[in-house]
C-alpha cells in the first residue's frame, strides 16, 4: 500500500544514519562495529526513528562477503509492528559499499523496495 511504501523511507533513513556512523566508528578504531550501541543504539537496540523497523549490523565475513571480520559491514533494517504488513520489502539492507539490497517476507530478493 502507500501507506506501507512510505514508511520504508523509515528503514531508509534509519539505515543511512548507522552506516554514516559506521564510517565514524571505522575512522575511529580501523574496523567496523557489529554493536548498534556505536551506531546510534542504546542496550543493544537500535529501532528507526518511527519504530518501523528494527536496525542490526554485522561485520562477518561471512556475511559480509570480505576476506576478514570487521574490513566491510553490512546494516539490516526489518519491518516491525504495523510495517510487517510490507511482505514485499520485509527487510532493507546497505553495505560499507553502499549498495542497498531487500528481501521480501519469504527471504527472495526484490528491486522495489529502494
Amino acid at each position: 500500500s502507500n501507506v506501507e511504501r512510505s514508511r520504508r523511507s523509515d528503514g531508509k533513513i534509519a539505515l543511512e544514519r548507522a552506516a554514516a556512523l559506521q564510517e565514524q566508528h571505522f575512522f575511529s578504531n580501523n574496523t567496523y562495529s557489529n554493536s548498534v550501541n556505536d551506531i546510534g543504539g542504546s542496550g543493544g537496540t537500535l529501532v528507526s526513528p518511527e519504530g518501523n523497523y528494527n536496525i542490526t549490523a554485522t561485520v562477518a565475513a561471512t556475511d559480509t562477503g570480505c576476506s576478514v571480520d570487521g574490513i566491510c559491514f553490512q546494516v539490516v533494517a526489518t519491518a516491525t509492528g504495523t510495517q510487517i504488513s510490507d511482505t514485499d520489502c520485509s527487510v532493507l539492507t546497505i553495505t560499507n559499499t553502499g549498495v542497498k539490497a531487500s528481501e521480501n517476507s519469504g527471504g527472495s530478493a526484490t528491486t522495489e523496495c529502494w
